[in-house]
């Protein structure tokens, strides 16, 4: 097997962009507008929304899955999440809404583990990432999801 890593990176839904930067724009107001108004700006009123920003550009920036031996590393912003591939039992199409490392609602769920814990990841290339993992689990189930 290819031990070259292979990384994916998450598929983003526009909408979330969207939604994302109007909340940074709506957050960056308050103090924008007591600076332009002549009035004090508490150091609050600038770390906040400055911590705010640096976490979305974080996660943005870094949210991937990455194919890397016989693991695959699920990275989004501060959460890293290792995963043997060998563990995996299922790859699952789905479109559920739940908080993960996934910037789009495009989702494949992974069951991985004796305890069939669960992650919800959007790799962009969903049929390259299916692929990958079936070279190291190929008894998994796949339903819903193009296969190579």
């Amino acid at each position: 097997m290819s031990t070259e890593p292979q990384r994916f990176r998450s598929k983003v839904d526009r909408w979330l962009l969207l939604v994302v930067g109007c909340g940074l724009v709506v957050m960056w107001l308050a103090p924008i507008r007591r600076m332009w108004a002549g009035r004090p700006v508490d150091a609050l009123d600038v770390i906040v929304p400055l911590l705010t920003t640096a976490l979305m550009v974080w996660v943005f920036t870094t949210t991937s899955y990455v194919i890397t031996g016989d693991v695959l590393v699920v990275r989004s912003g501060p959460v890293r999440r290792t995963i043997p591939l060998r563990e995996v039992q299922r790859l699952r199409a789905t479109h559920n809404p739940l908080s993960a490392p996934a910037l789009s609602l495009h989702r494949i769920e992974v069951t991985y583990g004796a305890r069939r814990r669960r992650v919800l990841i959007s790799p962009e290339d969903t049929r390259g990432f299916v692929t990958a993992v079936l070279k190291w689990a190929p008894a998994s189930a796949v339903d819903g999801l193009p296969r190579g």
